[in-house]
């Protein structure tokens, strides 16, 4: 058995044809949306070479109404090709509602294919009938002797187009797929695709042992020319796979100290050697009989043949080192660099997305997508995918004008949205830019004031960057109107939550009038980042450089103070120190030391310089998921194994801002300084921490509270709320019972045995209403058991109320 059908033997063939028809799908809908404004002969033919592609697929697993659908769509574009038919809007509305079809077929497990074809077998017929008419008509139109070739060649057809297909069905009549997609009566005369519109001949059009007949110019179609052989691989594999590589890697430095160690003995040796030469002199010097001195210089000569000896086996090693190092290094090289994948592939869809959304708005939009070869991580390729999908529907929502509107404005009717991936300074920087409308800064102003965000005199000292800040909170929209592409508040704070999740940036570039820009900045790889290594009471810790804005080596003596707070000045600003050591809550302390090492991260609120012991240098770290049994770990994101086998933790920043924040007084999240209306520190905002494993729940309890004057965070279940806790201050805490990691009586109980979380009120809301849990619940320290019907009256409200009083006015 070849290589390659090793590799294929894992998967079935249904498996293989959901992935060839999800790529050729990628292929027809992107060539689609390129042809709707105008055809070249290339994008035809690599359309017409897709579909044939896809029926061939089909045929081989018996999906006989993939295999119509195809076929039908592959004679349009071989119709188009030859001019007999001219593809407009129209056209292409119907083959995209022939591709999603398809799509929904290769989802399919083979339990529900036969009863989903049944349920659908009239809309596909319809379809098929649809992309026949429209052969019918661009035959009728151009056969200028007013004899329809449909009807004189419809015996020769049946031996070439019709002939094959009822072959087929004959050899599988015990399938559960031979049910005819097309009506009888549309088989036998009504659309016969005529023979004008065919390639060459049926043999070499549809036989599956000769596909490569079809040849196509175009370098961007997906195929196997050069042998080349895709598969998919779980996650899971693939990440136990570089973990394996990454201790080869760390396995191989360790020869390299023994190496030295080997080094350094046979210089003793030497040494030992030099020592025997010496005592032989004196031992003739002093007339020790000829017989001692012969055995001693026969120790000599063994001893210097097995320096000889030594040498050759230590450049034996070193050679032995070096092969090692550099395998396990191509090896690590290899695994990392198969994670990555072309930006393309995380983008597949959206022009069509965004053109059904202008659609529907009845806007023009164009997107102009650059740097599709760009490689990216398959891990941020699919994370980033659903916040690319919020951005570009809020910029065609949002953003992009009217045609009426654009027109007033001096500008193209048709707006423009242009999505570009690069590499910069070693990191992925995605940017969406349009050339909509912008944000209007004083409206989003009175908004947030007429939003009970903050009032009015603290909205008048907001800047622009802290008012565009507003726009990726949780339930905060600019629009009034609720539709179904947008208007509910929720989107953008996701998009934020998981760029941040993912150690990356935002930032925000507004042109009122003119349009606005969004810069997304993402390491290029989660397996692998670039770190700054610094040292911390003997420890080594690694910053990821995507967070540092700057790294100082500053003399203590120059350092400032104010109200006792060391700070020093940068870019006209003043940046507090913070010791390492207290933000991990370690002994020691390193202000104190002459000369200080500070790494200096922020966000858009202010910047902090972080005091470490030492800096030791950058590094390029293979990425570590921390044990999932340890929980959330303050302030660390993951961990990474070092050249000479150490283990370095990866600094969460996003935490470690929030503990910053939290031990100079602050608020945790800089932007809820503004939620109020008195100064930070001083905020008298009531904080209550929801924990619920269902989104549905945690929502409406959320948005109910939050309708009180309550401010509200969530969390998914106990593990992740005592996180939380640890982080900020809460009033009080609505827990639902059954979670995963840790359930609800877990987290109460931890809460009660910590002295810092003791005296906090805790709500238990369970869909369990029976005696004994209330009692368990209550035992374990709960001031209230409720059950989630409570949602529909005053109940938890007025349980609230009760234990931490209303919000002030």
């Amino acid at each position: 058995m070849s290589d390659s059908e090793n590799s294929l033997a894992g998967f079935s063939m249904l498996e293989l044809f959901r992935v060839e028809a999800e790529t050729q799908i990628g292929v027809l809908t992107e060539g689609l949306l390129q042809i709707e404004h105008g055809a070249e002969q290339h994008q035809l033919e690599e359309l017409m070479r897709a579909a044939h592609s896809i029926k061939g697929a089909a045929r081989m697993v018996d999906i006989l109404p993939v295999v119509t659908i195809a076929h039908a769509m592959e004679d349009c574009f071989v119709a188009a090709q030859d001019e007999k038919l001219v593809l407009e809007s129209r056209h292409v509305d119907h083959f995209l509602r022939c591709l999603d079809l398809i799509q929904q077929i290769a989802n399919l497990n083979e339990g529900g294919l036969s009863g989903w074809l049944e349920r659908n077998q009239n809309n596909i017929n319809e379809n098929v009938k649809d992309s026949q008419a429209y052969l019918v008509a661009a035959t009728s139109v151009d056969n200028k002797d007013g004899v329809s070739p449909v009807n004189s060649q419809v015996g020769q057809q049946d031996a070439t187009h019709v002939a094959p297909m009822v072959q087929h069905e004959e050899i599988n009549e015990k399938s559960e797929l031979i049910d005819p997609v097309v009506p009888q009566s549309i088989v036998a005369s009504d659309v016969i695709i005529p023979r004008a519109l065919e390639l060459p001949s049926t043999s070499d059009h549809c036989s599956l042992g000769e596909t490569d007949a079809v040849v196509t110019k175009s370098s961007s179609v997906p195929s196997n020319v050069g042998g080349d052989l895709s598969i998919r691989v779980s996650s899971v594999c693939f990440d136990r796979l570089l973990g394996i590589a990454g201790e080869s890697l760390v396995e191989s430095k360790r020869l390299a100290p023994y190496t030295q160690s080997v080094i350094r003995l046979k210089h003793q040796q030497g040494k030992l050697i030099t020592r025997l030469d010496r005592l032989r002199e004196k031992m003739v010097e002093q007339g020790v009989p000829p017989r001692l001195v012969s055995m001693l210089r026969d120790a000599q000569e063994s001893a210097d043949q097995y320096r000889s000896e030594l040498t050759g086996r230590i450049d034996e090693l070193e050679q032995f080192d070096r092969r090692s190092c550099t395998i396990a290094e191509n090896l690590h090289r290899e695994v990392i660099s198969s994670r990555m994948r072309p930006f393309a592939e995380g983008v597949t869809g959206m022009q069509r997305t965004l053109r059904d959304i202008a659609r529907d708005l009845g806007k023009q939009v164009k997107l102009e997508i650059q740097g599709l070869k760009t490689q990216v991580d398959r891990e941020v390729l699919e994370r980033i995918k659903s916040p690319l999908d919020h951005i570009l529907r809020n910029a065609v929502d949002h953003g992009i004008e009217s045609p009426q509107e654009r027109e007033q404005a001096g500008k193209s009717a048709i707006g423009t949205i242009e999505l570009s991936a690069s590499h910069s300074a070693g990191m992925l920087s995605i940017i969406v830019k349009d050339n909509g409308r912008g944000v209007d800064v004083e409206s989003l102003r009175s908004r947030i004031v007429r939003r009970g965000l903050t009032n009015q005199a603290m909205a008048s000292t907001l800047s622009e960057a802290e008012l565009l800040e507003f726009l990726y909170l949780p339930g905060f929209s600019t629009r009034d109107a609720v539709t179904e592409i947008s208007g509910r508040g929720v989107g953008m704070d996701t998009v934020m939550t998981v760029i941040k999740e993912m150690n990356g940036v935002v930032r925000i570039r507004n042109r009122p009038g003119q349009g606005f820009q969004l810069q997304i900045q993402l390491p290029l790889s989660l397996s692998v980042i670039r770190a700054l290594l610094v040292e911390i009471e003997g420890e080594a810790y690694a910053f990821p450089l995507s967070r540092i804005e700057r790294v100082e080596k500053i003399d203590a003596d120059s350092l400032q103070t104010l109200s006792g707070q060391p700070y020093f000045v940068a870019e006209d600003r003043n940046i507090s120190l913070i010791p390492a050591t207290q933000i991990l809550g370690l002994a020691g302390s390193t202000v104190d030391s002459k000369l200080l090492s500070i790494v200096v991260v922020g966000d858009n609120y202010g910047s902090y310089g972080v005091v470490v012991d030492r800096f030791i240098g950058e590094r390029e770290l293979a990425v570590q998921k921390l044990d999932p049994r340890l929980g959330e770990v303050k302030d660390i994101a993951a961990a990474a194994t070092l050249d000479d086998g150490r283990m370095s933790l990866i600094f969460d920043v996003e935490g470690m801002l929030h503990s910053i924040a939290k031990i100079f007084g602050a608020d945790v999240v800089s932007i809820e300084s503004v939620r109020g209306t008195v100064a930070p520190g001083q905020n008298k905002d009531k904080h209550i921490l929801v924990v619920d494993d269902s989104m549905t729940v945690r929502e409406v309890e959320r948005k109910l509270l939050q309708s009180c004057g309550y401010v509200v965070d969530v969390a998914v279940d106990g593990l992740d709320a005592w996180d939380s806790l640890r982080k900020r201050s809460y009033e009080l805490v609505i827990t639902d019972v059954d979670m995963p990691r840790m359930n609800g009586i877990e987290l109460l109980e931890q809460i009660k045995a910590d002295s810092r979380y003791s005296g906090m009120p805790v709500v238990i809301v369970s869909y369990k209403d029976r005696d004994d849990d209330r009692e368990r619940g209550l035992s374990a320290g709960a001031d209230f058991y409720l059950t989630k019907g409570s949602f529909h009256d005053d109940t938890l409200r007025n349980a609230v109320v009760d234990l931490i009083g209303e919000v002030a006015a």
